[in-house]
């Protein structure tokens, strides 16, 4: 399974989120929390990695890998894209 560094990973997409507020002439948010940023990204691309796999299972005939059979987990949906 995909492993994610979530110190490193939540803190690189919050320097994003700010060199974008930034970009836009609003303030950075210091006060944001990384690692909740992080988990909101993930739990809100969910559903488009959902259905993005469906749509390649159908298209290609490709199993979907065991660790997906009961789980709705992002990562495994991201390994199995990224894999097949």
């Amino acid at each position: 399974m995909m492993e994610v560094d979530v110190p490193t990973d939540a803190m690189k997409l919050l320097n994003v989120y700010n060199t974008i507020r930034r970009s836009l002439g609003l303030y950075p948010q210091t006060e944001a929390d990384a690692p909740a940023l992080l988990d909101h990204v993930i739990s809100a691309s969910l559903p488009f990695l959902r259905c993005a796999a469906m749509l390649f299972r159908n298209m290609t005939d490709v199993p979907e890998p065991p660790a997906l059979h009961g789980k709705r987990h992002s990562q495994v949906l991201l390994l199995w894209l990224r894999e097949t």
